[in-house]
């Protein structure tokens, strides 16, 4: 287990050629508007006091790379990291026809360079959720489902920063903020006897109970190969 201190938009999302995905034994995603309108306000506070701001840890083993990509599997972190990432899409929308630079910056660090279209976005959330991101990236809004938090959040996120640009703050300020959220980045390693399954029901046992379901699935998916499959069925 390998413990390092990074920032979450240029150390943590802005590598290239890598892909987030989310084990289909995770939850779904599911932070609400409390939540994502506490993390603004942190991100604003951090600009105006220009000091960074401590998000937590994301916890993740490296996976199989597949088409020069590599893969890593969130084990802890993904309500955060998803977040974030909804967030740099509501102010990527914001900046165009405004920002040019601000624009390029976002999209730099979302999606991958220099591979095929369908590996270009960054995260690949569970099933259900992966179709509302996929909508939201290809800005086909209408044809997301209103009930999906996904959906939600953009929406808050681009009414708080409407809100932000109104009282005369500029999208360069909610980006600075952005770029002060700092994280803890936990890479397991299983040739030094990291355990994924454990660490995932631990770091989980403080936070919302996990049911019976989310325990024998976690037990049953976690070092199946054949985790998407396994799971439709």
């Amino acid at each position: 287990m390998q413990p390092f201190k990074v920032w979450v938009f240029s150390d943590l999302i802005e590598k290239n050629k890598r892909v987030f995905k989310i084990p289909v034994y995770q939850r779904n995603y599911d932070w609400s508007n409390i939540q994502c309108e506490k993390l603004y306000q942190d991100i604003m506070k951090a600009n105006e006091q220009d000091h960074k701001h401590f998000t937590g840890t994301i916890v993740y083993i490296v996976g199989h790379d597949g088409s020069n990509l590599n893969e890593v599997l969130i084990i802890d972190g993904q309500q955060r990291f998803t977040t974030v990432y909804i967030l740099l899409k509501a102010l990527y929308d914001a900046a165009k026809g405004v920002s040019v630079r601000i624009e390029t910056e976002i999209e730099e660090v979302m999606f991958n360079r220099n591979c095929g279209e369908k590996y270009k976005l960054k995260l690949k959330p569970v099933k259900s959720d992966n179709k509302q991101l996929q909508l939201l990236i290809k800005d086909k809004i209408d044809e997301m489902d209103r009930n999906s938090n996904i959906y939600k959040n953009y929406v808050t996120f681009s009414n708080l920063i409407q809100d932000t640009c109104t009282s005369g703050l500029e999208l360069s300020d909610i980006l600075n903020g952005i770029k002060k959220l700092e994280m803890v980045e936990i890479v397991l390693d299983k040739s030094q006897g990291d355990e994924p399954q454990k660490i995932f029901e631990s770091i989980n046992s403080t936070g919302l109970e996990l049911s019976l379901a989310d325990l024998v699935r976690n037990y049953l998916l976690m070092d199946d190969e054949n985790q998407d499959e396994l799971s439709d069925k």
